[in-house]
This record gives C-alpha cells, structure tokens and sequence, in this order.
C-alpha cells in the first residue's frame, strides 16, 4: 500500500475537498492501481456527504463553499479515472 497524503486515503480524500491537496500526474505515479481505488471509494463516500448537506437558500457563504467542494471532488475524481484508464492501456 503506498503512501497517502494525510496517512489514509480517507485523509487524503478530505484534504482533496478542502483544497489542501491539488491531484497531478506526478502525485498519481506514486500510487498504484488499487491505491487508486482505495482513494476513488472515499472520495465518492465524500461526495455523497457533500451532497447531502444542504444549506439554507439564504446563505450564500455555504452554497459557494459546498458548490466548490463538490467541484473539487468531482476533478479529483475524473483525473484518477483517466489516469487509470490510460494506464491500463499500456
């Protein structure tokens, strides 16, 4: 099991959504493809809590907050499938 940011992929996953962490090719070599899974899982565990939460229409603030960590997921999400995808072609 490599070695995840944060120490768990849960860690690494929260991180990703507070912007803490910003996912490159070069974080992503390191991993292997099961890590990569692993990593995937929580982010989509997160995803759905972040979807979940529903601030009031009123505030603004918390919209924008949740609106951009659900943006942070989603990129993170679909760098590690392409990232995935283009290694199990070579």
């Amino acid at each position: 099991m490599g070695y995840f940011i944060g120490g768990s992929p849960y860690a690494m996953a929260n991180q990703l959504k507070d912007g803490y962490i910003l996912l490159n090719r070069v974080i992503l070599k390191k991993y292997s493809l099961s890590d990569l899974q692993a990593l995937k899982s929580e982010l989509e565990k997160l995803l759905r809590e972040v979807r979940v939460q529903q601030p009031p229409l009123e505030d603004i603030k918390a919209i924008k907050l949740r609106n951009r960590r659900m943006q942070k997921l989603v990129s993170a999400l679909s760098m590690i499938e392409s990232y995935c995808a283009q290694r199990r072609k070579l």
